[in-house]
This record gives structure tokens, C-alpha cells and sequence, in this order.
């Protein structure tokens, strides 16, 4: 049974299945309809907390300007402390990727383990977007243009799906864009603080185990990031999936569910509360 819930300050969240919690973060502009029923495969092994970011979804909470990403590690250990989860582990995709590796710094004693997913910080020298990306975002974003989504479909998929999948990734999306709120304000605001973010000297004392996967397809966050940030977290793991697109869940869930399986068991908490 899924349980919809919202904290004192307007976040919200889901939680579903049984066993280790694992709190699931998107990334820009996107909420927890776009995991597009992942979350109830990884409830199958695990206690799910999907999380919205602020102002997307079903969260209440606007998203500011001044918002930091430090801030949204924050609303996370809200929404664990209304769960009553002592810990948890953070699995956070792009954007949501560096909301887990902020919580991880903040809150280590309430992380088992951080799943980081082609995702990127400021600071390494390094293409964060490729421009292609950048100019669809550009063109069709700020217009609010549903479309955007279709033509989002091919930098988001891998190289192993088919034409067909990747225009029903495309489509799949589009539905979601249109039953949202205008949520480009909200992806400007994210781009700030993911502009913001660079947590390169915490990230090499981090001690919470760290898991750094990435689709060796990823169309829309160049693999060197993932590569580079492996790099700074003492004991860290590098996870490349081949053929797999920034949209891993989608194209390699199967893959993915297996990895976090085993993941998981090596980091188990000792005591679970909820």
C-alpha cells in the first residue's frame, strides 16, 4: 500500500514496500511520477521513500532562488524525521544525485549508504550539460512547450533501445508535463543552485559508503563527471553500465534493482525504525 504524505513545511512524499529504507530522489524538474513505476519495482526489497523536490509534484514547498542544494539535503532528513527513519539510503539521480551526496556530507550519521547517478558538481573543470541539451532547453523550455519532452526522449535514452522505446520515454514524459504545474521557473531555480554546488573538498572526507553509477550512453551528463567525483570519495564505487542512457532506471532497471540489491546487503543498517 502506498502512503502519501506531506511534512510541516510542505514536502512531499511516498512510502511503499517493506524492509531497508531507501529514500529515491529525481533530478531537474522532474517528481516521482517520472521514476514511471520504478519505485514500486524497488519495493519489492525495500522501503521506499520518493521524495519531491521542492516545487514539483505533490510538494508544497515553493522553490526559491536563494535555495540551496544544501537545502534540499535538509527537506530529505525533514521528510526522514516525519517517517521516523532513523536512517536510510540515498539514491538521488542527476540533480537528485547531488542532493544525496549533500545529505551524505550533512547528516553521515543518518546515511547507510549514498547510489549517486549520472550526475555532476561545479568546480571539476568539467562539461556538466552537453550544449545540445543546453540549446533544447533553451529553445523549447522557456516557452513551456510540452514537446520539449519528445525532444528530450533521445539524450535521456540509451544506446540499446529501440526507436519505438525511446519515443514511448518521450511520450510517457509529455503526459506528465501537461498534468504538472509550469514547472520551468521551478528547473531555473535548480540550475542556480546546481551552479552553486560544489562540495569538492567535503566530498573527500566523506566517510558514508558511496556508490557513483553512470549509463556509458548518458546523452545528457557527460560520463567524466561520475569518473571525476568517483575519484574524490575515499572508498568509493564506480559503477559504469554499458549501453545505458542518463535514464538508467528505464533502460536498465533489471541491471540496476541487481546492483542496488547487492549494494545494499554490504551496507544494511543494524536497526530500523518505521
Amino acid at each position: 500500500m502506498i502512503q502519501v504524505k506531506t511534512t510541516k513545511s510542505g514536502i512531499g512524499y511516498q512510502i511503499l514496500g517493506r524492509g531497508e529504507p531507501l529514500v529515491i530522489l529525481r533530478g531537474l524538474g522532474r517528481n516521482i511520477k517520472h521514476w514511471l513505476g520504478y519505485e514500486k519495482v524497488l519495493a519489492k526489497s525495500f522501503r521506499v521513500i520518493a521524495i519531491d523536490l521542492r516545487g514539483v509534484g505533490v510538494t508544497l514547498k515553493p522553490m526559491r532562488p536563494y535555495a540551496a542544494i544544501w537545502d534540499l539535503a535538509g527537506d530529505v532528513n525533514e521528510v526522514l524525521e516525519d517517517a521516523r527513519v532513523e536512517k536510510a539510503h540515498i539514491l538521488g539521480v542527476s540533480l537528485g544525485g547531488m542532493v544525496t551526496l549533500a545529505f551524505g556530507i550533512k547528516y553521515p550519521e543518518k546515511s547507510n549508504s549514498l547510489i549517486v547517478i549520472n550526475m555532476s558538481i561545479g568546480g571539476l573543470r568539467t562539461l556538466r550539460i552537453y550544449p545540445k541539451v543546453v540549446a533544447l532547453l533553451g529553445s523549447k523550455g522557456i516557452k513551456n512547450d510540452p514537446d520539449i519532452e519528445l525532444g528530450l526522449a533521445p539524450f535521456l535514452a540509451g544506446s540499446l533501445l529501440s526507436n519505438d522505446q525511446v519515443k514511448e520515454l518521450g511520450q510517457k514524459n509529455k503526459q506528465i508535463f501537461l498534468s504538472e504545474r509550469n514547472v520551468v521557473p521551478v528547473v531555473l531555480m535548480q540550475l542556480l543552485a546546481a551552479v552553486r554546488f560544489r562540495p569538492k573538498k567535503q566530498l573527500q572526507k566523506l566517510t558514508v559508503p558511496t556508490m557513483v553509477v553512470y549509463g556509458t550512453a548518458d546523452r545528457f551528463v557527460p560520463n567524466i563527471n561520475s569518473i571525476k567525483i568517483a575519484s574524490l570519495i575515499p572508498h568509493s564505487r564506480l559503477v559504469p553500465l554499458e549501453g545505458a542512457g542518463h535514464e538508467v532506471s528505464f533502460d536498465r532497471g533489471d541491471q540496476l534493482f541487481e546492483i542496488l540489491g547487492e549494494w545494499i546487503a554490504l551496507n544494511q543498517s543494524r536497526k530500523t525504525v518505521g
